[in-house]
Formats: structure tokens, C-alpha cells, sequence
């Protein structure tokens, strides 16, 4: 696709830059404007992109899902214009195992990102390690306790963060 803008603009068809994008993601960056539909933006978040290159025309919740899903980079919700960001995004954004941009968001926007964070946690105990792994904090703990404390699975994530449990004091839960 890095060859796009060198070939002559009259053999560039629709086809071209579908075939281009269904291969790489990251071919929209040069995919002339006038072929760039809804469609491809799709086809190109499916397809691995960063969100900064896809038309903010196009956005929606779900296409920004999918470039979060299958970006072959850290997904930025700081690409994310704020009235995309609802608590929805940010949970689904967490389960992803992301959110290294999660407390800005939440600032930006007026969420509660503790409440996120219990939506995340009452998903399903497999989102643990998104919690512990990169929200780990006496609240999030507490909260995965009270819900979980009775699942067999418990015990699995408490040795796992068993350093990050030790670290803060929460010997009670190991």
C-alpha cells in the first residue's frame, strides 16, 4: 500500500483500496478521500489500524471497539472524541485489557472510574487479570471479594497478585 500515492490516480478503483486495506489496516492512511466510505473504515479497523487515521465521520462506538480489539498498537483513547466516551466504551475498553489512559478519560468526562471498574469486575471473574493486572487497588479488590469470594477461582488471581496483595497491605485476602 506504501506505493498507493506513486501510482497514476486514474487506475486507483474502489477494489484496489478494499483489496489494500483488507490486507493491512493501516492502507487507509492513503487511500484517496473520495474512496474512503464507512464500509472500509470498517474493513480497515477489522484489519488492524490506529483510529487518528479513519475519518471521525465514521466513528461509532463500535468501530471504535474494533480498532481497540485488533490494533496492532496500544489502542489511545485520547483518540477518542469525548462524546464517544461513555461508560460503555470504558468498561469495554478495560476488558480488552487496556487502559493505561483510563483515569484521564474518566476526568475528561465526569465518570466515576470506580464504577467502571465494578462493571468490568461484574462481567466476570475472568476479567480479573485486566483489573489486577492494571487497576489493582484496595477498592477494586474489596469489590472483586464481595462478588467472588465463594468462586473456586478466587484463589487463582489471589496468588497471582499475590506481590500487588502483599505490597498494599491486603494480607487479609491471601
Amino acid at each position: 500500500f506504501h506505493a498507493l500515492p506513486f501510482i497514476n490516480q486514474d487506475l486507483i478503483t474502489y477494489e484496489l483500496c478494499e483489496k489494500l486495506v483488507s490486507k493491512d489496516g493501516f492502507a487507509i492512511q492513503v487511500i484517496p478521500d473520495h474512496f474512503i466510505t464507512k464500509e472500509l473504515s470498517f474493513k480497515a479497523a477489522e484489519n488492524g489500524t490506529l483510529l487518528r487515521l479513519i475519518p471521525e465521520e465514521y466513528f461509532s462506538e463500535d468501530l471504535i471497539l474494533l480498532v481497540f480489539k485488533n490494533g496492532k498498537h496500544e489502542p489511545d483513547i485520547n483518540d477518542v472524541p469525548s462524546r464517544f466516551i461513555t461508560e460503555n466504551l470504558l468498561a469495554e475498553y478495560v476488558k480488552i485489557g487496556k487502559g493505561l489512559w483510563l483515569d484521564k478519560a474518566c476526568k475528561q468526562n465526569g465518570i466515576d472510574k470506580l464504577h467502571i471498574l465494578k462493571q468490568v469486575i461484574d462481567s466476570g471473574i475472568e476479567y480479573l487479570n485486566c483489573i489486577f493486572g492494571n487497576h489493582f487497588s484496595k477498592e477494586t479488590v474489596d469489590y472483586a471479594f464481595s462478588v467472588y469470594k465463594n468462586q473456586e477461582d478466587w484463589n487463582k488471581y489471589v496468588q497471582k497478585y499475590k506481590l500487588k496483595f502483599e505490597r498494599i497491605g491486603l494480607n487479609v485476602y491471601l
